[in-house]
């Protein structure tokens, strides 16, 4: 393939001039979306090759992105299916291929976008101002306090542990990565606590970091379920136990 990738802000330019080899098992839909796609301008067929040279196409990559994270994050990896994306994406498949790779590869790079994202800003209630034993009751009272219809997606990372991480080593390793990230905020926060005399000089806060990192996890798969706030609040009364 010949070709060059150039970013302008947050929109990705794709000047595409490509050989496609295509055999018979490709279907009439495939073949229209590659066509469609690159915006075809000139096109000429010999045996099963085709040339394709196409005038750039441009969409902003971080958008279409996030809609493919909250397509997995409402259906799961294995439900989505690429027309699922296609449809959310708001682009043809040749664009999802030739700027993300396979179902696979656009799946992890969702994750990594939810662990930079959404991930990065849950876990600023752990790093505000004032009391950092009250800044973690904060952030398990944000996880009480979500609406059914949103609990009910609970977090895409958690999913991802239960879906895929078991079988799935590139996967387990990028959610490895966002779930050490978790841990450290609340050890961060912990030792933040211990520093203002919150908590005994002698806490093990690596242990408890790792306790209420575990419990968060476990809470959100919990919180998926018809389970109401009140239990949910109950469950979180012990896990902040653990901090008096």
């Amino acid at each position: 393939m010949e070709g060059e990738q150039t970013r302008s802000g947050q929109a990705a330019r794709f000047k595409v001039r490509k050989t496609l080899n295509i055999s018979a098992k490709h279907n009439q839909r495939f073949l229209a979306d590659i066509l469609d796609d690159y915006l075809l301008t000139e096109c000429s067929i010999s045996g099963i090759n085709i040339y394709i040279m196409g005038r750039p196409y441009e969409f902003n990559r971080e958008e279409t992105l996030s809609k493919a994270m909250d397509v997995f994050w409402e259906k799961g990896y294995k439900a989505t299916s690429i027309d699922d994306l296609v449809d959310r994406m708001g682009i043809q498949r040749g664009s999802i291929y030739n700027t993300f790779g396979d179902k696979h590869e656009l799946f992890i790079s969702a994750v990594e976008y939810y662990g930079e994202v959404i991930t990065s800003r849950t876990l600023r209630v752990l790093e505000g101002e004032g009391s950092p034993i009250g800044n973690i009751s904060k952030f398990f009272d944000v996880i009480v306090n979500t609406p059914p219809d949103r609990r009910s997606k609970g977090c895409l990372i958690s999913n991802t542990v239960v879906e895929l991480a078991p079988h799935d080593e590139e996967v387990a390793i990028v959610v490895k990565g966002i779930m050490s990230k978790i841990q450290s905020a609340f050890l961060e926060c912990l030792e933040r606590a211990v520093e203002a005399g919150e908590l005994p000089r002698e806490t093990n806060t690596q242990v408890l970091s790792n306790f209420l990192a575990t419990s968060a996890h476990g809470l959100i798969v919990t919180g998926k379920s018809a389970i109401d706030r009140e239990q949910l609040r109950n469950v979180v009364d012990v896990i902040l136990s653990t901090l008096e």
